[in-house]
């Protein structure tokens, strides 16, 4: 079946949220055909299964995050308030998860453990000159270990997997992605940067970019 590219993004968009609040091993091809009002006929003409659907669907919801992140990290732009940007958006996005999500991602799709390795490996090359960058504006200490504290951070986030199960009841994924992002910007900062660390409040203008950063 053909979609024109506003009708597929606009598909993809509402299966998102689908699969952000039941989880991906929740979200089943009949679930998701009932709450868009389509037949389950219409959906298999459009994706092969349920797997490629959540490929396609957390593809499109990737691209759009790395674009409009891409537009935080100007020559000009304050490194830690581009940071601080992340940090919010990646907390809103949480939000609205499951507390399954991401360990359903990761017993779903051994397969993409190879991308997601290399993935990393490009962020965290990025990350190493963003703090270049930080360093030079006088806002993250200069004779830290980096590619140790990036390291020990991809770790501690793996820990998300383990919500459910590791995490008292009570802690949400919100609660987690908290205490890494502040341990670890707290740990890097200059007396300068946490200054601004203390003070920085995303503008309303900011919100709502995110807020509709997947409506289509």
């Amino acid at each position: 079946m053909h979609l024109q590219p506003k009708e597929y993004d606009r598909l993809l968009s509402r299966i998102l949220n689908i699969v952000a609040h039941k989880g991906p091993k929740a979200t089943i091809m009949d679930t998701v055909a009932s709450e868009l009002k389509m037949s389950k006929r219409t959906l298999y003409e459009i994706f092969k299964n349920k797997n490629d659907m959540l490929i396609k669907v957390l593809g499109w919801a990737h691209q759009r995050v790395n674009y409009f992140i891409a537009g935080f990290f100007t020559e000009e732009a304050n490194v830690l308030e581009a940071l601080l940007k992340v940090v919010y958006l990646e907390r809103s996005f949480v939000e609205n998860l499951d507390v399954r999500f991401f360990k359903d991602m990761h017993d779903l799709f051994p397969e993409l453990e190879k991308f997601h390795q290399d993935t990393e490996q490009e962020r965290e090359k990025a990350t190493l000159e963003i703090i270049k960058r930080g360093i030079g504006q006088g806002l993250f200490c200069p004779d830290l270990n980096y590619p140790v504290l990036i390291e020990m951070l991809r770790v501690q986030m793996e820990s998300l997997k383990l919500t459910e199960t590791r995490f008292p009841e009570g802690i949400s994924l919100e609660d987690i992605l908290d205490t890494i992002h502040t341990s670890f910007l707290r740990s890097i900062v200059t007396r300068k940067g946490l200054d601004l660390l203390e003070e920085y409040k995303p503008d309303q203008k900011f919100k709502e970019s995110v807020k509709n950063l997947f409506a289509v």
